[in-house]
């Protein structure tokens, strides 16, 4: 677990190192350091994601196993092939921390400058991403926030955790909102 942990931190210093050497350089760098929990199926980021950003905040023996069948498992399929919302999410962060927090998630995104906020208090948002057809939702991706880059130039990066990949990535912040970086619009936020 600490050598993972310690191997996240260098992936995210790596991270860090590369946007800090670019033409411009950082006026302000916001990082945690974290565990990564790569989700155990396809359709589990949801709760991959509450689980990375509950077990930065506490100990937890809950996994995504216990907490998909918490929430959504029955007798017949106690952990189903599911993807959850915004509202699972929070749900999910809540139980994997046994409600020591109050995990809430909303239908719209947050500012840059609220992300560095959670992030100085020492606290892992978690981001909603979907795709869109003809304007109808098609589908998304959850995943924690674990860093936000601020140039002299005004230009502001985010680093982030994807849980299907279990790998730190980074983009400018206007992409990763509007959907141009990787095909999904930020459209959700579940913080405490």
């Amino acid at each position: 677990m600490k050598l993972k942990k310690l191997i996240k931190g260098c992936v995210l210093s790596l991270l860090m190192g590369s946007l800090l050497t670019m033409n411009v350089s950082a006026m302000d760098s916001y990082v945690i350091y974290f565990t990564g929990y790569r989700q155990k199926t396809f359709s589990w980021c949801w709760v991959a994601s509450a689980e990375t950003s509950a077990k930065y905040m506490t100990s937890s023996k809950h996994d995504q196993y216990s907490t998909v069948r918490y929430l959504k498992g029955t007798n017949t399929n106690p952990y189903p092939e599911v993807s959850g919302d915004i509202y699972d999410i929070a749900n999910a962060a809540n139980y994997i921390s046994y409600n020591k927090f109050s995990y809430k998630g909303y239908n719209s995104i947050r500012t840059e400058f609220f992300l560095i906020g959670q992030l100085n208090s020492n606290k892992m948002p978690i981001a909603g991403a979907s795709r869109y057809k003809n304007g109808v939702k098609n589908g998304g991706h959850a995943t924690p926030i674990c860093g936000m880059f601020v140039y002299n130039d005004g230009t502001i990066y985010i680093g982030y955790y994807d849980p299907l990949n279990d790998s730190v990535l980074s983009c400018k912040f206007q992409e990763f909102c509007d959907g141009s970086y990787n095909g999904r619009k930020y459209d959700s936020t579940c913080y405490i």
